[in-house]
């Protein structure tokens, strides 16, 4: 695995507001981290091929559902499928599954984890200190 200097990342955004050719010349810079909304990522791969996944190594997507909901299952699908089949690791945060987005994690995840906290357990009751038994020597 490759490690960078945090501080000389190069993130690039796609987000609302700015036009393609702004979205193209940040992204010929060369990006370490590309952050964006899923409607303009979606429209960079569907309609201009201004971006190639094939090196991207991590995703998150922040409320799949909420984009699904709005109509950006076509987007979504569209990143997913840009992603390299091999060595990706894709973060899903939701609070609900609706069947589209089910089915969504089925076909492009691989081994899922599904982490679900109850409501009425409070996160210090959920969440809780257990010491490793293993023993570092120095």
């Amino acid at each position: 695995m490759k490690r960078h200097d945090l501080d000389h990342a190069m993130v690039s955004s796609i987000v609302d507001g700015f036009s393609i050719k702004e979205h193209a010349l940040e992204v010929r810079r060369g990006s370490h981290v590309v952050v964006g909304t899923v409607g303009q990522l979606g429209k960079c791969l569907l309609e201009t091929r201004l971006l190639m996944m094939k090196e991207c190594g991590y995703l998150i997507m922040d409320e799949p559902d909420n984009m699904m909901r709005t109509g950006f299952d076509k987007e979504m699908e569209a990143i997913l499928k840009a992603m390299p089949r091999r060595r990706r690791t894709i973060h899903m945060y939701t609070e609900t599954m609706p069947t589209s987005l089910e089915k969504l994690a089925r076909k492009y995840l691989r081994d899922p984890i599904n982490v679900s906290v109850d409501r009425a357990v409070s996160m210090e009751k959920a969440l809780q200190w257990r010491p490793s038994e293993k023993k570092v020597q120095m």
